[in-house]
């Protein structure tokens, strides 16, 4: 890829259940969603630039082991309906007509158009980007650790706010309202996963405001 990723230095899958991996050290810091939205147009859009030549790039390895897992749609869609079971009572009804009608669009367009599946980061958060905070450069993209096959979309679910609302960005003058819709229903698979996670049935309390906030700000954008 034209963005510097890590390389793998030690692998052992023969100690504990999950494998211990070493790789190479990384230049840059790690970005946040507060340090890119000070970013200038230009570097907004230089950055998207970057983001979609090195998704398109990952898209096109082809040799990988066939132990990667593979992000299906159905179990998508199941796990969304059972996550925001949980977290049903912050939800206006509107925000879950809203919801219903994302997951519905979504199995209407896999059945009638299917998936490309495609080798995919799986991660590709602001987080796994690291950036030169002198010029706001990307340095390199970390951690494959969620590396999967999945939809060509997949990989941008966690810019769907900045896509929605960056009307420079380049990326977004490239995608149907098709595109979008699929976007946003893998956004909201993930938020509403993260909020199912941290949810306490017992005290019926959720302990990560942010994704409550991410999700519901989903919803107005409709």
């Amino acid at each position: 890829t034209d963005i510097p990723i890590p390389q793998l230095l030690y692998y052992d899958d023969t100690i504990r259940d999950f494998p211990i991996i070493g790789q190479s050290l990384m230049p840059g810091i790690p970005l946040s969603e507060n340090a890119f939205n000070k970013f200038s147009p230009e570097e907004k859009s230089v950055f998207f630039k970057s983001i979609g030549t090195f998704v398109f790039q990952v898209h096109g390895i082809t040799d990988m082991s066939q132990n990667i897992y593979t992000q299906t749609p159905l179990g998508n869609t199941n796990a969304m309906e059972n996550y925001l079971g949980a977290v049903n009572n912050i939800l206006s009804p509107q925000d879950k007509e809203f919801f219903s009608a994302v997951v519905s669009r979504y199995k209407k367009s896999v059945d009638s158009k299917g998936l490309s599946l495609v080798f995919s980061h799986g991660d590709l958060q602001f987080q796994n980007i690291l950036y030169n905070p002198q010029n706001n450069k990307i340095t390199s993209v970390i951690d494959f650790g969620s590396a999967c096959y999945a939809d060509e979309l997949y990989d941008l679910r966690y810019f769907w706010n900045n896509l929605n609302k960056d009307l420079i960005n380049p990326l977004k003058k490239t995608l149907t309202n098709e595109d979008r819709m699929r976007i946003l229903y893998y956004h909201l698979c993930t938020v509403s996963r993260n909020i199912h996670i941290n949810y306490e049935p017992s005290k019926r309390s959720y302990d990560n405001s942010t994704e409550i906030k991410m999700l519901l700000s989903a919803a107005n954008q409709r």
